[in-house]
């Protein structure tokens, strides 16, 4: 898993502040996206274990923070593995601790990949589909076109169909 970048104290992608791990490599290439420097696979760098427990040190450093996973493209194969062992470890230290993911794919598109939908066990919001130049919209919350859904996911999983999260505090 290659990272492009790691901001401690983030107050756009999630509620409240966030400490948001933007991972490196996209397949999706959305037109119009705004983090095209995420695209390119093999720029960034690897995330190691010290990055690993650098997060899990600071998560509350001073101020409480939630987790936002973003990219690049998070859920892409190369990265499952060690985006799965990842937030294995960070749920069972912090289980109360919401995370974020923005993924290009569906949820319908993860739940038909055995290796992805494993990660959805570990989410608590997935905001979900590819950037569409042609449904934008910024006055919308955590995502930038009208296709684009916030997924509560613990709801999801539970009720065995899609519920989207209408009130966030943001």
């Amino acid at each position: 898993m290659r990272i492009a970048d790691i901001q401690y104290n983030d107050i756009t992608n999630g509620e409240g502040i966030v400490l948001s791990l933007w991972l490196q490599g996209c397949p999706h290439k959305c037109n119009g996206c705004h983090n095209q420097e995420t695209w390119d696979f093999e720029k960034g760098r690897e995330f190691t274990h010290n990055d690993f427990q650098h997060i899990l040190n600071y998560i509350d450093k001073g101020v409480e923070r939630d987790l936002s996973i973003l990219g690049g493209e998070p859920l892409y194969e190369k990265n499952i593995e060690d985006l799965l062992h990842f937030l294995e470890s960070f749920k069972k230290q912090y289980p109360s601790k919401k995370v974020y993911i923005w993924s290009g794919y569906t949820l319908e598109e993860i739940f038909k990949d055995d290796k992805k939908s494993k990660i959805l066990n570990y989410i608590d919001i997935l905001i979900d589909g590819k950037y569409d130049s042609k449904k934008k919209n910024i006055t919308l919350k955590l995502r930038g076109s009208e296709n684009q859904r916030i997924i509560d996911m613990k709801s999801t999983l539970k009720n065995k169909k899609v519920i989207l999260f209408k009130d966030l505090n943001i």
